[in-house]
């Protein structure tokens, strides 16, 4: 800042055509006169930031009516498009219809490209998890069927979730599966889902039928059990 010191009927030139004169001086208070071109713009400081904010604003406003107008201009072109995809993205289809409202798209064609977004979403994502959830069922039972099959060879310990093991053992002379380490609150389910127990050398022991009942209770047990480990063994 340039700190200049002037007396009553001095001036200051800025430039080549302002001339700023010291007309009176009053305590705390100058009284100045400035001469200069029409073209120079003269403010006091307190309207000059008047000013500025008014010109701020309208320039934001103006802003907000272009994006208006180009929304405008996009939901007259694809309007039916952006509503009916909305409907597929969570959060999107808050917007879209928000803005849809902003820009006046006619409610009838809302409601049609909107309703109709819902019911195709909810039928696809209906029949995809119907479907995925059938193809998981059938790679169970598939799987069920491989281990089973692996278990009555002998040659194979199925490590499952929560510590569980499956393998062939040979109890009283005969080949059984058993389902080893359970706990006391496991045993209702496993003997709903068909498993049997006896109590052999004073301890409870839970087997899987060998018949043609045991493929459908191994697959019953993979599903809430899933397998964590295959291992090798030699044929028991």
């Amino acid at each position: 800042m340039l700190n200049i010191t002037r007396r009553r009927g001095e001036r200051v030139v800025l430039g080549d055509d302002v001339f700023i004169s010291v007309l009176e001086v009053s305590g705390q208070t100058v009284r100045l006169g400035i001469d200069a071109p029409r073209s120079v713009r003269v403010y006091r400081e307190e309207i000059w930031l008047e000013v500025k904010r008014e010109n701020q604003a309208a320039a934001a406003m103006g802003t907000a009516y272009g994006l208006i107008a180009t929304g405008d201009t996009f939901f007259a072109k694809h309007g039916p498009k952006a509503v009916f995809f909305a409907r597929w993205i969570a959060l999107v289809r808050f917007a879209a219809a928000w803005l849809a409202g902003i820009n006046h798209m006619r409610f009838r064609d809302f409601f049609f490209w909107n309703a109709l977004g819902g019911i195709t979403w909810g039928i696809t994502y209906g029949l995809v998890g119907y479907y995925a959830g059938s193809a998981a069922a059938d790679a169970i039972s598939t799987f069920g069927l491989y281990a089973f099959a692996a278990l009555l060879e002998g040659c194979t310990v199925l490590d499952l979730a929560e510590g569980l093991k499956l393998r062939r053992v040979r109890v009283m002379g005969a080949h059984r599966i058993e389902l080893s380490d359970f706990s006391d609150t496991m045993r209702d389910r496993l003997r709903a889902y068909g498993l049997f127990s006896e109590i052999i050398s004073w301890k409870l022991r839970m087997f899987v039928p060998t018949n043609e009942e045991g493929l459908g209770v191994i697959a019953k047990v993979l599903e809430r059990y899933p397998v964590e480990h295959i291992g090798k063994r030699a044929s028991a």
